[in-house]
């Protein structure tokens, strides 16, 4: 099982560079993995892309 810190390394470059469409599409894959809900998933991206 992947943990939250993996998960958000694995998504946050292509988080950035993408239309909020999308963006909608990775946070679904990321609300996938236990333990990470929508506005965990979005503040873990947001923190990371900066």
């Amino acid at each position: 099982m992947a943990t939250k810190r993996q998960v958000t390394l694995r998504f946050r470059d292509e988080y950035v560079r993408v239309s909020k469409k999308r963006k909608g599409v990775i946070l679904d894959r990321m609300r996938e993995t236990p333990g990470v809900g929508g506005g965990t998933a979005r503040r873990l991206l947001a923190q990371a892309g900066r």
